[in-house]
């Protein structure tokens, strides 16, 4: 079993965010749905796993250590009302959209399913 960073689902998933923002920054080139769309669906696995070299190799020090079912839904959904109420509600630069969710909840199955082993 592949370590999370060398996974390829973890180098699918950082490839596609670098990818997608340089388009989007540098290159001016605008693709609505995955403007609106692929980043909560990348931020998902690419936040999660952070956290999860945190907790092995910080926290417990154990590098078999796997987050929970509980937590990775806990971590879902405070990040779904971070990113979808709190952010918007602090600056008109940020826009709520509820159809941003199912994305948001992919990306931590796809975590959950390939990374968090």
């Amino acid at each position: 079993m592949p370590r999370p960073l060398n996974h390829p689902v973890f180098l699918v998933c950082a490839g596609l965010f670098i990818a997608h923002q340089i388009l989007q920054k540098i290159g001016h080139i605008s693709l609505p749905w995955l403007d609106n769309h692929l980043d909560c669906l990348l931020c998902m696995p690419l936040l999660m796993t952070a956290w999860l070299l945190e907790r092995r190799y910080v926290v417990f020090k154990n590098p078999a250590h796997r987050l929970s079912l509980t937590e990775i839904a806990g971590a879902t959904l405070i990040l779904v009302l971070l990113f979808e109420l709190g952010f918007p509600a602090l600056s008109p630069r940020f826009t709520s959209d509820w159809r941003d969710v199912p994305a948001y909840a992919a990306g931590s199955i796809l975590f959950w399913r390939f990374l968090n082993a």
